[in-house]
């Protein structure tokens, strides 16, 4: 092991201006700020409490934290974002103090390496870290990020596809345990397709059915709570090819769904439309 660095700097990210003060009440870039300008840091020295630590020849302290905050990302496969949805819910979530939307109407997005591609954020402050995770957990999985179709940054995505020096990544939103995973892949092609405007979440594989509820993608949402957004989203669809739709739900999570349901309306759109012209 080694030591990466030592930053003689606040902690970035949102840590030093949202989640820190959020949980401790303590404004800590005013009192960095003060401490710069060779003037005293008042609320720093009066909230600190010594910790017992004696094997160094300086005091350290803390600031004890009355309250938790949180942080939570939500990302989104390769594309183009076509439409936003779930802002109004996410931030009616009980305890969330911030949401920032990165990705709108038009932005290209693609699977993190950073940060910065992450879609958004959400910062909570609850009494406890459970109220407080689950607050900016819930925030994320609200906003849903529908992306054009077709794309061929989406499509290979979809189908696996990765660069010789990035192996295994971009993963799946889904991550299957390996036996439930070849099941799921061998069941695919006796599935029947899903019919024309029918809800999905009835029709989920039953291989999948004892992880429904258990199993979340990277945005924090389970199967079925997907399941039911692409219904609740898009109870208007053709006829759709089972094993591709499947796939695309466990690679893609509800941007798979969705895509491959606008790609197959696309698609017969193309077709009615040279079927047309060559009747003309």
């Amino acid at each position: 092991p080694m030591i990466g660095e030592i930053a003689a700097r606040l902690s970035g990210g949102y840590m030093s201006g949202w989640t820190y003060p959020y949980a401790s009440s303590l404004n800590l870039t005013k009192q960095a700020l003060l401490i710069a300008t060779g003037r005293e840091p008042e609320d720093l020295l009066q909230h600190r409490r010594p910790l017992a630590i004696h094997d160094v020849p300086f005091g350290i302290y803390e600031v004890p934290c009355q309250q938790v905050s949180a942080e939570r990302a939500w990302l989104s496969v390769p594309g183009i974002v076509k439409k936003v949805y779930g802002a109004d819910q996410a931030t009616a979530v009980p305890f969330v103090q911030d949401t920032f939307l990165r990705a709108k109407e038009g932005s290209e997005v693609v699977f993190p390496r950073n940060n910065v591609e992450k879609c958004g954020n959400a910062i909570s402050r609850a009494p406890t870290r459970e109220l407080a995770v689950n607050a900016s957990q819930t925030c994320a999985a609200s906003f849903v990020l529908r992306l054009e179709a077709p794309n061929q940054e989406t499509d290979a995505f979809l189908a696996g596809k990765v660069l010789k020096s990035e192996k295994g990544f971009p993963p799946s939103l889904f991550t299957l345990e390996e036996t439930l995973r070849q099941n799921f892949v061998a069941s695919l092609s006796s599935l029947p397709d899903i019919e024309q405007d029918s809800p999905v979440l009835s029709q989920l594989p039953s291989v999948l059915e004892s992880v429904a509820d258990s199993l979340e993608d990277c945005n924090h949402r389970s199967l079925k709570q997907t399941l039911r957004l692409f219904d609740q989203i898009c109870p208007k669809h053709p006829v759709l090819n089972a094993k591709r739709f499947w796939s695309a739900l466990i690679r893609g999570g509800i941007q798979g769904a969705l895509y491959v349901a606008d790609d197959t309306s696309f698609q017969l759109e193309q077709k009615t439309a040279r079927h047309s012209r060559r009747n003309k």
